[in-house]
Formats: structure tokens, sequence, C-alpha cells
């Protein structure tokens, strides 16, 4: 069965991670922009990648629970992943 990966937390403490996660992603994209602005080439794509790189991970780790996925993957594998609908 599915299990929330924050059901140990209160809704305070979630509250204060999800806009932790959301000020780290204010963050990147103003990185992104000054980087898109400031610098050209190689410099510029590889600042604009590990930018785009990292906020996909804090949206993947945060909000979508992929570690979660990842205990499960020989499960999904192998085709025996419970489903739960809502």
């Amino acid at each position: 069965m599915a299990t929330d990966s924050h059901a140990g937390e209160t809704q305070g403490t979630q509250n204060k991670r999800g806009l932790i996660v959301l000020f780290v992603l204010a963050v990147l994209t103003v990185i992104e922009f000054f980087a898109a602005i400031w610098f050209e080439d190689v410099l510029q794509l590889v600042l604009l990648g590990i930018s785009a790189v990292l906020k996909a991970l804090a949206i993947a780790h945060y909000f979508m629970h992929w570690r979660q996925v990842l205990d499960h993957i020989g499960d999904i594998a192998a085709g025996e992943a419970e489903v739960v609908e809502d």
C-alpha cells in the first residue's frame, strides 16, 4: 500500500518544508535569469543546465516522492506493484 512520505510530519512542518522548496526554486530561477543575461556560450549553457537539473531534482524529491518509487522499483519492473486508487 502506498504511504505518505511526509506522514510523520505536522502540517506546520510540511508547510515550512514546502516554503523552503519554493524559495530554493525561486532562487534557482533568478540564477537562471542572470546566467542568461551575463554569460555567453558554454558557461551559460552549463549554468542553465545545472540549474535545470537542480530544480528537477528538488521537484522530484519533494513533490513527486521518487524515493517511494525507488523502494519498489523491482516490484514495478516485475509487474507486481500494488495499485491503489484514490
